[in-house]
């Protein structure tokens, strides 16, 4: 009996140093690539939006050229390109939110462009329901998606007709998409070190506090969370 327990026990007896160890190693390289998985995804989601503004920038300058006007300006769209498409006021500016009424023109300046050919397909408005992302307006796998604004109310004077890389907030794509870290990752793909200058800027979302975004000038990186949104010049 007494060898039959002795038996028993030994064969109970826990893990050894070495093979704890081994286990270990194995989560830590298990977990080490999940991480860097993520981060490659993440990178090319940035690189995916940086390309589509690019196509979205010369597919505008296109529009332009051939009808002498900005999409969803375009007063003469429903006769020249497609007849059911919304008529802008030809004013020379994109007025209304970038999401929500069907009769914006910030919401048709992507269906002028996709009606003349210029950029794929950003879903079809929906019948009795407002834009949203992937429903008339660019969506983004990063998040969110693309709106158009014009003279936007940045962190820094900016005029003019902006893209806009945000969640939908309300009738805006102006909530808070990407962390201080990620905002900093598409600058630096774009080359660009200063957040408040040049064609690539980056600013608080409408539902975060500035300071979590930019603290002294600069991305907060302690941040870990969605704060920010990135302008895009037109």
């Amino acid at each position: 009996m007494a060898k039959q327990i002795k038996k028993i026990i030994q064969c109970q007896k826990g893990f050894s140093l070495m093979e704890i160890s081994v286990v270990l190693i194995v989560m830590g390289v298990l977990i080490g690539g999940t991480i860097k998985g993520y981060a490659l995804v993440e990178n090319a989601q940035l690189k995916t939006v940086i390309k589509n503004i690019n196509q979205y920038r010369m597919a505008v300058n296109i529009f332009k050229d051939q009808y002498g006007s900005l999409p969803g300006d375009y007063s003469d769209a429903s006769t020249t390109i497609r007849s059911d498409l919304i008529d802008g006021n030809g004013n020379g500016q994109i007025e209304g939110d970038g999401i929500g009424r069907k009769d914006s023109e910030a919401v048709n300046f992507w269906q002028h462009l996709a009606a003349a050919n210029l950029i794929t397909s950003v879903g079809s408005l929906p019948k009795n329901n407002d834009a949203d992302f992937g429903k008339g307006i660019p969506k983004e796998k990063i998040g969110g998606g693309i709106t158009v604004v014009q003279d936007p109310d940045g962190p820094a004077s900016m005029s003019g007709l902006w893209f806009v890389l945000g969640r939908k907030k309300g009738g805006l794509g102006t909530g808070s998409v990407l962390s201080p870290k990620q905002a900093q990752a598409l600058l630096n793909q774009v080359q660009d070190v200063d957040p408040l200058s040049g064609d690539v800027r980056v600013g608080p979302g409408i539902d975060t506090a500035y300071d979590d975004c930019l603290k002294d000038g600069k991305l907060n990186k302690e941040i870990e969370y969605p704060a920010c949104i990135v302008y895009f010049k037109v």
